[in-house]
């Protein structure tokens, strides 16, 4: 004879099929279906860009952000040699 809680745990597991059977069946998808040949388009957009966004936050000694910066403050370094920096939005936090 088994166990009550196993009675139960079929007793449940009746229950639970019994729910998923009386479900509605999903809506069935539309398929489309063409019989002319896959043209991609005819339109291409390349784009170059010498861009490098970097996020900078400059600290204190004690972990406080330094606001006011200007991009005078600032040397950008790239491979060594310093790199122009024409675009120094700021941020405020």
């Amino acid at each position: 004879m088994a166990s009550r809680g196993a009675a139960r745990s079929d007793v449940a597991l009746l229950w639970a099929a019994l729910i998923l059977a009386a479900q509605p069946p999903a809506p069935a998808q539309e398929v489309r279906v063409s019989s002319r040949p896959y043209a991609p388009s005819p339109f291409v957009l390349r784009v170059d860009t010498n861009l490098v966004e970097t996020g900078v936050v400059v600290r204190d000694r004690n972990g406080h952000a330094i606001a006011g910066l200007t991009q005078g403050d600032f040397k950008i370094f790239d491979d060594g040699k310093s790199s122009l920096h024409s675009n120094l939005p700021r941020s405020r936090w």
